[in-house]
C-alpha cells in the first residue's frame, strides 16, 4: 500500500511540475529496489502481476504512435539500430581493454547490451512532446522501432552471448 501511495504522490508531483512520470516511476523503482530491505517480498508480490504489467506499459508506449511515420523514418530507424549497437560494442570492447577484462567478456560483452526499452521509450515521448513539428514524431518512431527490434532479437542475442562467455551454465536454464 505503501508504494502505491508513493506512486500516485509521485504522478501528482510530475504533473505539478511538468517531469515524466514514466521516468520518476523507473527512478522510484530503482531507489526502492536499492534501499529496503524487503526486496524480495516486493519481487515476489509482483512476479504475478508483471506480465499484464509489461503488456499495458508497451501498449500505452505506442498507443498513440502514428504507423504514417515510419515510412517517412525507415532507413533512419535501421541506421539508429545499427549505429547503436556498433556503439555498444565498441564501448564495450574499450572499456574492457581499459579494464584488463577476461578476453571471453571483452569478447561478448557488446552483445549483451543490446536490448533496450523503458527509459528509451520514456525519452521518446519526452522529445514528442517538446520538439515542435514533425521532428518529434519521428524521433519516437525510430526509438520505438528501434525497441521493437531489440526486445525481438536482444533477449535471445544476450541469452547466446552470456552462455559463450562461461557466465551461465546451459544445464541451469
Amino acid at each position: 500500500m505503501y508504494v502505491i501511495a508513493l506512486i500516485f504522490i509521485q504522478t501528482f508531483i510530475s504533473d505539478k511540475f511538468n517531469l515524466s512520470s514514466l521516468l520518476m516511476i523507473m527512478a522510484f523503482g530503482v531507489t526502492l529496489s536499492n534501499t529496503t530491505t524487503k526486496k524480495s517480498s516486493i519481487i515476489n508480490a509482483l512476479q504475478g502481476v508483471q506480465g499484464p504489467l509489461y503488456l499495458l506499459f508497451f501498449t500505452l508506449s505506442g498507443a498513440d504512435l502514428d504507423f504514417s511515420v515510419f515510412k517517412n523514418v525507415g532507413l533512419v530507424a535501421i541506421l539508429y539500430v545499427f549505429a547503436r549497437a556498433f556503439g555498444k560494442f565498441i564501448g564495450a570492447k574499450i572499456g574492457c581493454d581499459i579494464t584488463k577484462s577476461n578476453p571471453k567478456v571483452s569478447k561478448y560483452l557488446g552483445f549483451t547490451l543490446f536490448p533496450q526499452a523503458g527509459v528509451a521509450i520514456g525519452l521518446s515521448l519526452i522529445a514528442q512532446n517538446i520538439i515542435p513539428g514533425s521532428q518529434g514524431s519521428e524521433i519516437r518512431a525510430i526509438v520505438l522501432a528501434g525497441v521493437v527490434i531489440y526486445e525481438l532479437l536482444g533477449p535471445l542475442i544476450t541469452k547466446t552471448a552470456l552462455i559463450k562467455a562461461g557466465e551461465i551454465q546451459t544445464e541451469k536454464l
